[in-house]
């Protein structure tokens, strides 16, 4: 017999039930073992839980929008700073791993690039051989580790999903489905990170419930994952706890570069188009109105940094 994990949408904190099934294992071999043993998951979970339910598997295996879905094929767009500003279609597990900060390395940008995939990612010989994990750098922002390494996965997988990808698309697809499962994850024996199921089980959740906020708040998916962290998984007869262990430790975003402080109609000047008048601010910009020269956006603080834009005294 083996054990499978099942994520179920809820409306509640942390808006999915994580329900460890067990089944009878196949003896087939490699990718037919894979897709039997998948097949028996959800007949089991059917005939303990939910004769009716619609499951869908996210992983390298399955078939349909499941395959699509999973973190072998699944992209997200990344804004390439330098050398130059545009977007390119990535994998989400490459920025995850390209993101990763060590004790002695990272992070790693050359991984994150639509030349690679996700397996050339995470067998990089550098994530094994640069110390103790400390925490996540994407886009010029920090993202911590602790206590929930899967929190910044989690992120990057809902803001995919949330219309930044090519799988924004596939989204709405999910509202179908009453469980997800990966087979790529063993629930008793590896850590609960990068499991595209359990993401797709919490976006369903938190969308119904809305509280999925547009951009995704990762304050508020580190929190929920520091509660499944911290609760046991429910089986019939026994309780198994997630080998991660919870923290109250408070979660922190550390901006390396933080923005300079701007209001609306706050005068700057520009080498190129003289003075201008501040007419838009965002989190990480601001747009400048040059009045006859035309209306210019710049990256906020990067453009004070560079001597593109200064303040007038």
């Amino acid at each position: 017999m083996a054990f499978g994990a099942v994520f179920v949408p809820t409306l509640e904190e942390p808006y999915y039930d994580f329900v460890l099934v067990e089944y009878k294992a196949s003896r087939s071999l490699g990718e037919a073992k894979t897709r039997k043993d998948g097949q028996a998951l959800h007949d089991a979970y059917r005939n303990q839980y939910n004769a009716n339910a619609h499951i869908l598997e996210i992983s390298r295996m399955a078939e349909g929008p499941g395959c699509l879905l999973s973190t072998k094929y699944a992209r997200m767009e990344y804004l390439f700073r330098t050398p130059y500003k545009r977007k390119r279609n990535v994998y989400i597990e490459t920025v995850y791993h390209g993101s990763k900060c060590f004790e002695s390395g990272g992070p790693f940008e050359d991984l994150i690039s639509s030349f690679k995939t996700p397996y050339s990612a995470r067998t990089d010989y550098r994530l094994k051989t640069s110390g103790k994990l400390k925490n996540f750098h994407y886009d010029e922002i920090t993202y911590p580790s602790y206590p929930a390494e899967s929190a910044f996965f989690d992120w990057l997988y809902l803001r995919a999903l949330q219309g930044n990808s090519d799988i924004c698309n596939m989204a709405s697809q999910l509202f179908e489905y009453d469980a997800f499962t990966d087979m790529d994850f063993n629930p008793v024996t590896q850590k609960c990170i990068v499991c595209p199921a359990r993401v797709a089980a919490m976006y369903v959740g938190m969308t119904k419930a809305g509280v999925l906020t547009d951009p995704v708040d990762f304050r508020m998916v580190a929190t929920l994952d520091n509660m499944m962290l911290e609760a046991d998984i429910h089986t019939n007869d026994q309780n198994v706890t997630m080998l991660l262990a919870p923290s109250d430790d408070d979660v922190e975003i550390v901006l390396d570069h933080p923005p300079v402080e701007l209001s609306m109609g706050e005068k700057l000047t520009n080498k190129f188009w003289g003075e201008g008048t501040v007419c838009e601010i965002t989190e990480t910009g601001l747009k400048v109105d040059f009045g006859t020269k035309g209306v210019r956006t710049f990256l906020n603080p990067d453009a004070f940094e560079k001597g593109f834009l200064r303040k007038v005294l």
